[in-house]
């Protein structure tokens, strides 16, 4: 009787839980041309129109509203907000080169990259860039990651792939086995497969949780540190610069300067390429 009672408790709660809230929606509009810091050089982009959308169990419930516009590089695919105003146009095009996609979309780029240019002609030759020069150039990609940052972490709980797979091997391969006992339920063989069947659900569940709560820091090594090493690998700095950058952003209270460490930037830096 009070197994009886837990399970209808259980799911009266199931069912008064209703799921709702708003979440990012991201519409392709276009790609164009523009300067990446991360890598460096000027490269296409696309863009996305970023909207706000209700939802009720994750689905989305109408177009939503437009909250900015969102660049990803097509070579690093570090993803930047931004001005969609300065764009002349968005391109639709599947096959276009980059000087004639700087033409169509921003013709103005190059003027305003002629202090930037100089600069990225410096690193390119290895010449000695001055202190000033070389802590902008060190907080740049901390300034472009941080953004990032903050969308990933402010979803309560973002999964992965990594995540998800675990969660459906967890459902298919004990019902897969829970099958095969069916097929035995007159000998031992099958009470033996279902007992099989519940200890591949509870090791199922616990590798599942562990994926949940390690999701961000498999983001952070995937998909941030990575682009770090892209864009500090030609200053090559040193721990001590990036402890520096990085305590800079910590006392301002921001989470790229919470979650990121120096020693993994650095390490990121110096990984053998294979």
């Amino acid at each position: 009787l009070a197994s009886t009672l837990c399970i209808i408790i259980l799911k009266v709660c199931e069912v008064a839980m209703v799921i709702w809230g708003s979440k990012r929606k991201l519409e392709k509009i276009g790609i164009a041309a523009d300067f990446c810091p991360i890598c460096h050089r000027v490269q296409p982009f696309d863009i996305s129109r970023v909207n706000m959308v209700k939802h009720v169990y994750y689905i989305p419930m109408g177009g939503g509203k437009v909250v900015g516009h969102l660049a990803a590089c097509k070579e690093c695919s570090v993803n930047i907000f931004i001005d969609a105003e300065r764009f002349k146009a968005f391109s639709m095009r599947k096959t276009i080169s980059l000087q004639d996609l700087i033409r169509e979309t921003n013709p103005g780029l190059e003027e305003e990259l002629k202090d930037r240019l100089p600069l990225e002609k410096k690193i390119f030759n290895n010449r000695q860039l001055d202190s000033s020069e070389r802590r902008y150039l060190i907080g740049e990609p901390f300034n472009v990651i941080s953004p990032m940052l903050e969308m990933h972490y402010r979803d309560s709980l973002p999964l992965d792939k990594t995540t998800g797979r675990s969660c459906l091997l967890t459902i298919i391969i004990p019902l897969v086995v829970l099958f095969i006992a069916s097929l035995f339920f007159r000998s031992g063989l099958g009470d033996y497969l279902k007992l099989v069947a519940y200890a591949l659900i509870g090791i199922g569940v616990l590798i599942t949780l562990f994926n949940i709560f390690t999701t961000h820091s498999r983001y952070l090594d995937r998909s941030i540190y990575p682009l770090f090493a892209k864009s500090l690998s030609p200053l090559n700095p040193t721990l001590d610069e990036l402890t520096t950058a990085v305590n800079k952003y910590k006392k301002l209270g921001m989470i790229v300067g919470r979650k990121i460490k120096p020693q993994k930037i650095h390490d990121a830096i110096h990984l053998p390429n294979d």
